[in-house]
């Protein structure tokens, strides 16, 4: 990365830091150990999205009724299996 993109990315959080700090749902915080700004992130596991996406995918290649590619959407919701 370079070093515009880098203080552009700081900037930002500095920015939503300074904004949030005080709030409920905070932006970023301050990282003692690691002596800088951290953004918050929602998802707890990275991979689940993915899990779930492949083994929607596999039940509907298995059906035979299905010929819309697009259709494994409507098959197998995982998008509310996340939560």
């Amino acid at each position: 990365m370079g070093y515009k993109q880098s203080k552009e990315r700081n900037r930002r959080l500095v920015k939503l830091y300074k904004n949030t700090k005080n709030s409920y749902g905070r932006g970023a915080y301050y990282d003692t150990k690691k002596k800088r700004l951290i953004r918050y992130t929602i998802r707890r596991n990275a991979n689940l999205p993915r899990f779930y996406r492949k083994r929607a995918n596999r039940a509907v290649r298995r059906n035979p009724e299905v010929l819309n590619h697009g259709a494994y959407r409507k098959q197998f919701d995982y998008w509310w299996e996340l939560f």
